[in-house]
């Protein structure tokens, strides 16, 4: 966030006397985490109460940042059912019959894997007469 955006959220949490003191003093999203009790003090917030509620926000704000990078996708990805259009005919009944692939989510701390296991006949999927899914969530926060 830039410091104007950054005052729009201050002012929103009842403390926009000391937007123009954030723009004036170029505090923006990754430099808030980072004003300690004096920096606020230095800027000319004074009140003990605002200070707080300063720190409490910024926390909040930080703690948000860092669980949104942890969920976002880094990479998405579905299972290929078919290789022609002629699979494809085949496979779905001329198109009568749903198509369910797997899928797969990979973010920082999981990947997400929704496996679709369709009955077979052999080497072909009958995807008109059913599936078992698989939910898999690996943690990859400990690697």
């Amino acid at each position: 966030w830039n410091s104007e955006k950054l005052a729009k959220f201050f002012h929103s949490k009842g403390l926009g006397a000391y937007s123009d003191t954030l723009i004036q003093h170029k505090i923006t999203g990754p430099l808030a985490p980072l004003l300690s009790d004096d920096d606020l003090k230095d800027m000319g917030i004074t009140i003990v109460g605002d200070r707080l509620m300063f720190k409490h926000y910024i926390k909040q704000l930080s703690q948000h940042v860092r669980f949104t990078n942890r969920v976002k996708s880094m990479w998405e990805g579905e299972e290929q059912l078919f290789y022609s259009e002629c699979d494809r005919t085949c496979i779905t009944c001329c198109g009568f019959c749903p198509i369910d692939p797997s899928t797969y989510k990979l973010t920082t701390s999981h990947l997400r894997v929704n496996k679709v296991q369709h009955t077979r006949c052999g080497p072909f999927p009958l995807i008109c007469f059913g599936a078992t899914y698989l939910n898999n969530n690996i943690d990859l926060s400990k690697v």
